[in-house]
């Protein structure tokens, strides 16, 4: 029996690959988070791409988010009772801007087998006209897609890549979020974003989520273990950072970011905005 979804949102997610909104967290906290998002940016404007991957590993405050027992109860109902969390990033588009999010599927360069799925947490309203992620239902069932890697630098993904084949838009819908809500993806589900029309910013933050059992090919990784235990022993777990953007916290963070990139950039001229 479920802890927190009911059998027909779980049904979705077998169905349609996404599942969502799911309040997992109250308006007010996620207000008293953004704070401190926007806190940082004003007082470090040459470290905010450290936000882009892992900040996880430099804030007590975002390692504590991922284990809000909501969060967890909604995870555990989807990808069962042991869970980790291999990175997190936050993706803000900026307002009037021509930034947007290609169509394309997580699974194209980050590949956990045997499963795993990108979380969508909005820390602020995420809206049709400010850009929220557009999911095309059912398009998990079509298998990994080819991908192209881009130059676009309005394309905010991490290769700015794009799906090169056709596949059916009528399936695909908007998916707005007030603060505190979040969607869960399948790690082969079509999405993407468009651009933000208003005045404000849309604020989102990204959690990875797989199974102990997950694992892909390569160097040993890390993970927060986020609920359960681990039988598995495939990574190495990462502790609660001590402070705010400490130096210790910093140096595992570019550690742990740079050993991770040697597969998701690999063959690629880009670099992660975090090591930047």
């Amino acid at each position: 029996m479920p802890k927190f979804l009911t059998n027909a949102q779980i049904d979705r997610f077998r169905d349609e690959g996404w599942v969502g909104p799911i309040k997992v967290c109250e308006e007010a906290q996620m207000g008293e988070l953004l704070q401190r998002v926007e806190r940082f940016e004003r007082e470090h404007p040459d470290e905010v791409g450290k936000l882009y991957q892992g900040p996880h590993l430099l804030f007590p405050w975002l390692y504590d988010l991922l284990h809000v027992p909501h969060l967890v109860a909604a995870l555990q109902d989807l990808f069962g009772p042991n869970l980790l969390t291999v990175t997190t990033g936050f993706r803000i588009k900026e307002p009037s801007t021509k930034s947007y999010v290609g169509w394309h599927q997580d699974a194209f360069y980050v590949r956990y087998e045997p499963a795993w799925s990108t979380c969508v947490l909005a820390f602020n309203e995420s809206t049709i006209e400010n850009g929220c992620l557009q999911v095309v239902r059912g398009s998990h069932k079509l298998g990994l897609l080819p991908h192209e890697e881009t130059s676009d630098p309005d394309n905010i993904l991490t290769r700015g890549q794009h799906i090169t084949v056709p596949f059916d838009l009528s399936k695909a819908i908007h998916v707005p979020l007030r603060p505190g809500e979040l969607v869960a993806m399948h790690h082969l589900l079509i999405h993407g974003s468009d651009q933000n029309h208003t005045t404000n910013r849309r604020i989102n933050f990204l959690i990875d989520v797989l199974p102990t059992n997950a694992r892909r090919e390569g160097k040993r990784e890390s993970a927060v273990l986020v609920a359960g235990e681990d039988t598995f022993g495939y990574y190495d777990f990462e502790d609660r950072p001590k402070d705010d953007f400490g130096p210790l916290a910093r140096e595992r963070h570019r550690a742990v970011i740079t050993r991770r990139n040697e597969k998701s950039y690999a063959g690629s001229k880009r670099v992660s905005p975090a090591l930047k």
